[in-house]
């Protein structure tokens, strides 16, 4: 971080892995390569220490933000806050949060064209002991995953956020 010219905040762990990914794929450029680094915070009221920090460096720093709380305009205070509290920033400049009722898995989701690409990264995240293992298996798991609800898959993604992060960061690349 004290190298970076730019950081992105975040919540969580599933952000940590894709958004790098998702980064190169946009910039053709590791986000080294440039400056930028992606910090995981760990939760919505734990901003603070890094907006100070960013402030003391003088490093561009924005948030990347959930909104997937009970009280959404709670969780938008809690952020835009912190933002006025330890910095010198307007928040809705370097605030970005994401769609009412929304983490990061939901808003993939519902993303026109992502449920397959997601359900194809579900299943490429399956590890298999052997090449005959893999062939007996892979036509069944393939029909269930893709079977399933979009409600089920999101409950599959919530369980499995840090296994399938890479994958699904991987397959939406492609």
């Amino acid at each position: 971080m004290i190298f970076s010219k730019c950081i992105v905040l975040f919540e969580g762990e599933t952000e940590e892995i894709a958004l790098p990914i998702f980064f190169k794929k946009y910039f053709n450029k590791e986000c080294y390569e440039v400056g930028v680094d992606f910090i995981g915070v760990g939760g919505a009221t734990k901003y603070k220490t890094f907006i100070k920090l960013a402030e003391l460096l003088k490093i561009l720093f924005f948030i990347f933000s959930d909104n997937d709380r009970p009280n959404e305009d709670d969780i938008k205070k809690k952020v835009e806050n912190q933002v006025k509290n330890y910095s010198s920033k307007i928040p809705n400049d370097v605030i970005i949060f994401l769609n009412s009722g929304n983490n990061f898995e939901e808003e993939l989701l519902k993303i026109d064209g992502y449920e397959d690409i997601i359900k194809q990264a579900i299943l490429n995240s399956i590890e298999y002991k052997n090449e005959q293992h893999e062939q007996a298996k892979y036509e069944k798991d393939k029909e269930k995953i893709f079977n399933k609800s979009k409600k089920e898959i999101l409950e599959d993604m919530k369980k499995n956020k840090t296994k399938y992060a890479f994958y699904i960061a991987k397959e939406i690349e492609k």
